[in-house]
C-alpha cells in the first residue's frame, strides 16, 4: 500500500447547511470500503494508573471477525479473535491459558450486551457505536459538522440490563467537512457522571479510501480511567487474511467471574 498525507484545507472550507438525513448519508459514503484490513502499529495502554506500551497486528475482515496480536519487544503476549458470536483468548505471559465463550454468554457474566460492531468501527476508523437511523441535532462547531442526540437506541443496548433504565445519554460526533469522516466522538452517560471519548487523526489516502494512521479511546468515570491510543505504521485494503488461534497442549482454561 502507498499512503500520501491528504490535506484536508478544514480551515478554507466554508461550511454548508446541510440537514441530519443529508450528513448522514455523506458519512455512510465516506466509511473505508475494504472488505479485509489488515494493519499494525505501537499501542498504549493506561488502566488504572498502569502503562503498557505493546506491539499490535490486527487483521479485521468487515461484518465478520477481527483478529488481534499482541507482543512486547519480541514476547508474545496475547491473541485474540473477536466476531459477531465469540471471543477466543490465548494468554501468552505468565500464568498461559486460553479463554473461549459466545458473546451472548459473555453479556450473561458481565450482565450487558456487547456489540463487536463497536470494536470494528473502531478499528476501521469509523463513527464509534453511531445509529445511522437516528434523528439528530446538527450545528457548525470548530470548522467541523457537529452532529448530536440525547437518544441513542444503539448505546441504549449497551448498558447493563435491569440496572439502568431510561440512561440520559449525550452523543457528539464531529465529521471533517470536506471527506466526511468522524474527527471526535464523545458519549456521555450523564447519570453516571462518565464520558467516553474517541478520536481519530493523521489521515492517509490509501486506495481512495481515508485510514486513520492514529486512533485513540478514552474512558473517564467517577472512580476509574482507562485509555488506549493506536499508531498505525502500516495499512493494507483488501488483502488476503487468516486468522491463526492454536491452543498449545500445555494451555489450561482461564475462568472469569462467576464462570469459577
Amino acid at each position: 500500500m502507498s499512503c500520501k498525507s491528504k490535506k484536508n484545507g478544514t480551515n478554507e472550507v466554508k461550511l454548508k447547511n446541510y440537514s441530519d438525513k443529508e450528513l448522514i448519508d455523506l458519512m455512510a459514503a465516506s466509511n473505508i470500503t475494504c472488505t479485509t484490513l489488515k494493519s499494525k502499529g505501537n499501542v498504549d495502554v493506561s488502566f488504572r494508573g498502569e502503562d503498557y506500551s505493546l506491539r499490535a497486528n490486527f487483521r479485521v475482515k468487515k461484518d465478520s471477525a477481527t483478529w488481534i496480536s499482541l507482543s512486547k519487544s519480541t514476547i508474545p503476549v496475547a491473541t485474540s479473535v473477536i466476531s459477531n458470536d465469540s471471543l477466543k483468548l490465548l494468554v501468552k505471559v505468565g500464568t498461559k491459558g486460553y479463554y473461549l465463550n459466545t458473546i451472548d454468554k459473555i453479556n450473561e457474566l458481565i450482565n450487558s450486551d456487547v456489540d463487536y460492531e463497536l470494536l470494528e468501527d473502531f478499528f476501521l476508523g469509523n463513527a464509534v457505536a453511531f445509529d445511522y437511523e437516528n434523528e439528530y441535532k446538527v450545528e457548525k462547531d470548530d470548522g467541523a459538522y457537529l452532529i448530536s442526540s440525547e437518544k441513542s437506541k444503539k448505546i441504549e443496548k449497551l448498558l447493563k440490563k435491569g440496572k439502568i433504565k431510561d440512561e440520559p445519554i449525550l452523543y457528539r460526533c464531529w465529521i471533517e467537512p470536506v471527506n466526511f469522516r468522524c474527527k471526535r466522538v464523545i458519549i456521555n452517560l450523564l447519570d453516571q457522571d462518565a464520558e467516553l471519548t474517541v478520536t481519530y487523526s493523521n489521515w492517509e489516502d490509501m486506495n481512495g479510501d481515508l485510514f486513520p494512521m492514529s486512533a485513540s479511546l478514552k474512558l473517564v468515570t467517577p472512580t476509574d480511567s482507562a485509555a488506549l491510543n493506536v499508531d498505525y505504521t502500516k495499512v493494507e485494503c483488501d488483502p488476503e487474511i487468516n486468522f491463526p488461534f492454536r491452543i498449545p497442549d500445555s494451555y489450561e482454561p482461564i475462568e472469569i467471574g462467576s464462570e469459577k
